[in-house]
């Protein structure tokens, strides 16, 4: 018995080890599914309690498709399934976590191996056939529309490789994904970079310049429009007081971003909700100067004439007239 208990004990850590290599994480790791169709539930202990003891539990169950497992209470929820964006139920007390090779068509997945259909590929952490995943994907055909939160950061596929996205996910913002973010005191948006700087998130969520990767999602459809929305909260002066928003409604053949010339003419298809504004136009890129990506505002002055004026989104110098400004496109 000596000489046994180490090797047991040793029996069972490997198998907890390997069981904790076996569950990943996937598309969304704060949730749950349904409690009532789990396979086994139980609260651990509070010596033993933690997502990799659950997640050994699942390992040694051959019907566990995927596990729950509560931080707070140390509940272990145990299914025979895999979560999908349209059953997982978000919750921040809980962690969910897949096995591999059990997910099928628009399960959560975290390489292709794990999806069993038929040309599927695991896409955005998504078993799925669709060349691309956007927040609009998420939101409309995968079926999240707003049970996940207002805004949230989900894994998108885009050009052949996943990226994180920052989604609007709201009946008044249908799947918008951020494509522009900066902030008043932010110069890492450079005239070298404009085009496509942070544009899958992977240096953080407050600045991001993904122009680039806005026109390939606008191309992703063949006809229709697509939408763009700015939001600019402003300074607290007595002009721009409060937060802009506008919103572009644009053919499926108009690029995001526009030369100096053609943003004199500002488009009245843009709706504002801040007085004294009536349109902005699409974001342009200057070749040179402070200001490195602008938008042209038209005002409405006093004696009911218009005046146009320039708002810079970056600049190489002084700090933007804005505290911070997001551009988001609805492809």
């Amino acid at each position: 018995m000596a000489v046994l208990a180490p090797l047991v004990l040793c029996g069972v850590l490997l198998r907890l080890l390997l069981g904790t290599e076996a569950c990943q994480k996937t598309a969304w790791t704060k949730g749950h599914l349904a409690t009532d169709t789990a396979i086994e539930a139980f609260t651990l202990r509070p010596s033993r309690g933690s997502t990799c003891v659950c997640c050994s539990f699942c390992n040694s169950n051959a019907n566990c498709d995927s596990l729950s497992y509560n931080v707070v209470t140390r509940e272990c929820l145990l299914f025979d399934y895999v979560a999908s964006y349209s059953s997982i139920i978000a919750s921040s007390d809980w962690r969910y976590f897949v096995m591999p090779g059990r997910s099928q068509h628009e399960q959560f997945c975290r390489e292709d191996s794990d999806c069993l259909q038929s040309g599927d590929s695991c896409r955005g952490r998504v078993c799925t056939d669709l060349s691309a995943i956007t927040c609009r994907v998420i939101y409309e055909q995968l079926g999240a529309g707003d049970r996940l939160g207002g805004e949230i950061h989900a894994h998108g596929w885009m050009s052949g490789q996943d990226m994180l996205l920052l989604c609007r996910m709201t009946s008044e913002w249908p799947g918008f994904t951020s494509v522009f973010r900066n902030k008043r005191s932010s110069k890492s948006i450079t005239r070298d970079n404009a085009r496509a700087y942070n544009a899958d998130l992977s240096a953080g969520t407050e600045v991001q310049a993904g122009f680039e990767m806005a026109d390939l999602m606008r191309q992703l459809h063949s006809g229709g429009q697509y939408q763009l929305r700015t939001i600019a909260k402003c300074s607290d002066t007595a002009a721009f007081d409060g937060e802009l928003l506008t919103e572009a409604l644009l053919d499926r053949g108009q690029p995001v971003t526009i030369e100096i010339d053609a943003a004199t003419a500002v488009s009245d298809t843009f709706q504002t909700d801040f007085a004294g504004i009536p349109s902005v136009s699409l974001p342009y890129l200057l070749p040179s100067g402070e200001d490195i990506v602008s938008v042209k505002v038209n005002v409405e002055l006093d004696d009911g004439s218009v005046e146009q004026v320039s708002l810079p989104l970056a600049r190489t110098g002084d700090m933007l007239w804005f505290r911070s400004v997001a551009v988001f496109i609805r492809e």
